[in-house]
């Protein structure tokens, strides 16, 4: 097994690297980077859909509750912040949903859920947005997951496209 085969240093092999970013070139997925003025450095890789940047910066961005003093899209924002950023995250903000064998993950902030898959250790990538509000309902949180399914089946990421073995979630972050 060569390096490329196996990863260098956590990274996914080179061809799920290269495949990121040739969908990143082409507007498939839009990569996450920290503010010019944030002096910390990236310790993970984070990838989110056209759409899902959409409803962040539209429907999401206009939601206010009352009696919250950090908006839905501020939650988001940091959140997504301290994943790139931080060098260690917390378990409890990443939940794998049922069925566990779909390998698909929510990103769970006070108010918001955010649903993607890693590709890699340390990479996500992030397709779908909900209020946490919305996902009470019998059937919503699979209906995402066939979503989230579905995306990544149509990018057709070199195989595994998703971290297949069963694995913490800690060991992902």
């Amino acid at each position: 097994m060569t390096q490329n085969d196996a990863g260098v240093m956590g990274r996914p092999p080179l061809t799920n690297l290269s495949t990121l970013h040739m969908f990143v070139r082409t507007g498939r997925l839009l990569p996450y980077e920290l503010a010019e003025d944030d002096d910390r450095q990236p310790h993970r890789s984070l990838y989110v859909t056209p759409d899902l940047a959409r409803w962040i910066n539209g429907d999401l961005a206009r939601c206010h509750f009352s009696k919250r003093a950090v908006s839905p899209v501020e939650q988001i924002a940091d959140f997504m912040d301290r994943f790139v950023g931080e060098p260690v995250m917390h378990i409890n903000d990443f939940q794998q949903i049922k069925p566990a064998g779909a390998h698909v993950y929510e990103m769970k902030t006070t108010d918001v859920r955010v649903y993607g898959w890693f590709p890699a250790a340390r990479v996500f990538i992030a397709v779908e947005g909900a209020l946490k509000a919305e996902t009470t309902a019998a059937g919503t949180v699979t209906a995402i997951r066939k979503r989230v399914e579905a995306f990544r089946s149509g990018l057709a990421l070199p195989s595994p496209d998703s971290v297949r073995h069963e694995i913490n979630v800690r060991e992902l972050l």
